[in-house]
């Protein structure tokens, strides 16, 4: 493996972007429907699969991926 060779391949880059948007999925349920994590656990969680997707270069778009804003608690808009 040299310096500048993919850490994933393509498929395995496939595999673990559908593990993360399941992942992320499962956050979105727990924080906006269950309200059993708090908006500083959920922002969090979210900075680090921005960087883990900005690591592995799992982005689509020439930005590396990232949450939309910032969450506090008066945002629980969903039900």
């Amino acid at each position: 493996m040299f310096l500048h060779d993919p850490i994933l391949d393509n498929t395995q880059k496939s595999i673990t972007r559908d593990a993360l948007l399941l992942y992320i999925q499962e956050l979105q349920c727990t924080y906006y429907k269950d309200k059993s994590m708090s908006a500083l656990e959920y922002n969090e969680q979210m900075e680090s699969i921005a960087g883990i997707v900005s690591r592995l270069k799992l982005s689509h778009h020439d930005n590396p991926y990232s949450p939309v804003g910032k969450y506090t608690e008066r945002d629980r808009t969903y039900s």
